[in-house]
């Protein structure tokens, strides 16, 4: 498996486990709503990406 392969698959995994988490939050004290939990999936989306981005981009530069 490259590393391309490695990291969607580990992105799709993490974004799967945030989804669980933020379930289990809803049986909490604290429920979140539909906008905070649409906020935290982007949020990680967004960290995920910049750091395949970031790798992508080392990686050209060292070739």
């Amino acid at each position: 498996m490259n590393k391309a392969a490695r990291i969607l698959s580990g992105s799709l995994i993490g974004l799967t486990v945030a989804g669980r988490v933020g379930l289990a939050q809803q049986t909490g004290p604290y429920q979140l709503n539909g906008q905070e939990m649409v906020f935290l999936l982007l949020l990680v989306a967004f960290v995920i990406g910049g750091w395949v981005g970031y790798e992508w981009i080392r990686k050209s530069k060292t070739m």
